[in-house]
């Protein structure tokens, strides 16, 4: 197989990465060269689907084989630790109607951390993942969400720590990141930043921090973005009561012709604006309504993201969520109401549904999951409305062999709804897999 000029551009990027890795646990494997271990692991999974394109008719079926062999490398020391881990995945499909195609995923993350002095500290983290497609260009099905996320990654992030008193702290961060989609309607982009947090502790239970971050993103060597943050934050801690308020002023600054192309296939030209966000979230764990090991949570979240039509959002999302664990039984619930709001756009997609999970230890080596979740969506465009009702549920069991080696079975039923001509299909999925970890 011949590999395109970028995959083998990337390939050497990645054995750079590898060869710093190497270079760098040279420098400290003297050290505490007894302490290190490598841990090897494998899995495999087998999955079938009866309904690859998602349609309500002329559906066709699709067999889904993953296998993904990794290492980790790991040098823990009393005032450094390193750690790498090293990925390699192999996604196959097969479709009943004879189309295949194969994604290959590579990906490293290295991590140097070290306690230079009583009062500093410092950390390194750096990944780099690449993918690669190898499908039949004749494939009727295209996986839009596959295409959009499917891209080429860099990051690097050291940050130092330091103590300015008993109860102060400042942290100072630098960030690169270098992404490169392999949808070519998808622009690529470059992101540099840093960042400066101040946390002080006001008694034993109260704490304030702020700082300011600052990034600037180049989208396709072309045209971008300058983006500040101001944060401000308080979290109470009591005895069974952990409250935390945030709030930040986000501000970006747009060059001049900056655009996006929207899910219409349009073109949404941005100017530079500035956003308040404001967040909470009240956690109520221990012993409460009089029963133990319960945990009540309700959380406020208020943040800004890009979608992955690298459009901006704001997510407004309010969570109530309740656990409980019993002897045999764990059980999760909760119920969302979210709005995406985007930025200098007429659209907004509102979703809200409850989530159910139980975790059922058969025996210490045994147990089954249940999952079942409702998600109401609804989509406002300048051109039209649009609503989306999905139900899913899965059932898995698990089985530790022994201490290294796990398989489970895995069943898995979505039913989805709506208004457009789009979006009404049943699904069936049939899975088993296979972990070792030594």
């Amino acid at each position: 197989m011949t590999f395109p000029q970028k995959w083998r551009r990337n390939l050497r990027g990645f054995w750079g990465v590898v060869g710093g890795c190497l270079l760098l646990m040279g420098f400290v494997v003297k050290e505490a060269e007894a302490q290190s271990k490598w841990q090897p692991s494998f899995s495999f999974y087998e999955q079938y689907t009866d309904n690859i394109d998602l349609t309500a008719e002329e559906t066709v079926g699709a067999w889904k084989t993953v296998v993904n062999p990794a290492v980790t490398y790991l040098l823990p020391s009393l005032r450094r630790t390193v750690r790498v881990d090293m990925n390699l995945k192999l996604d196959y499909r097969l479709r009943d109607d004879g189309y295949e195609d194969t994604l290959y995923w590579l990906g490293v993350w290295v991590y140097l951390g070290r306690q230079y002095s009583p009062r500093t500290s410092y950390e390194i983290s750096s990944s780099y993942d690449i993918t690669y497609t190898s499908e039949d260009v004749n494939t009727p099905y295209v996986d839009v969400v596959d295409d959009l996320t499917r891209a080429d990654v860099f990051a690097l992030r050291p940050s130092i720590s330091h103590k300015l008193g008993k109860n102060t702290d400042l942290k100072f961060g630098l960030s690169y990141e270098m992404v490169t989609y392999n949808d070519p309607n998808n622009p690529s982009a470059d992101e540099i930043g840093g960042s400066v947090y101040l946390e002080q502790k006001i008694g034993p239970r109260i704490t304030i921090g702020t700082g300011l971050s600052y990034a600037v993103r180049t989208v396709d060597n072309d045209t971008g973005f300058t983006e500040y943050e101001i944060p401000l934050g308080i979290k109470l801690d009591l005895t069974h009561i952990q409250l935390k308020l945030g709030g930040s002023y986000l501000y970006r600054d747009y060059d001049s012709g900056f655009s996006q192309i929207n899910e219409e296939g349009n073109e949404d030209q941005y100017s530079s604006e500035g956003n308040f966000l404001f967040g909470f979230s009240l956690e109520l764990g221990g012993q409460i309504l009089r029963l133990r090991a319960t945990m009540l949570e309700l959380k406020f979240i208020n943040s800004f993201h890009d979608d992955l039509f690298g459009r901006p959002y704001q997510n407004q999302e309010l969570k109530l969520a309740l656990y409980h664990a019993y002897k045999k039984f764990d059980f999760y619930t909760d119920l969302r109401y979210g709005i995406n709001t985007y930025v200098q756009s007429d659209d907004k997609h509102t979703y809200w549904g409850p989530n159910v999970s139980l975790k059922w230890r058969l025996t210490e080596k045994q147990s089954i999951d249940f999952t079942l979740a409702y998600t109401d969506y609804e989509f406002e465009r300048s051109s039209d409305t649009s609503a989306h009702q999905v139900i899913n549920g899965v059932i898995d069991y698990n089985h530790n062999i022994y201490y290294w080696l796990y398989t489970g079975l895995s069943y898995g039923h979505r039913e989805s709804s709506s208004n457009e001509d789009v979006g009404n299909y049943s699904e069936n999925l049939y899975g088993w897999f296979l972990r070792a970890n030594w």
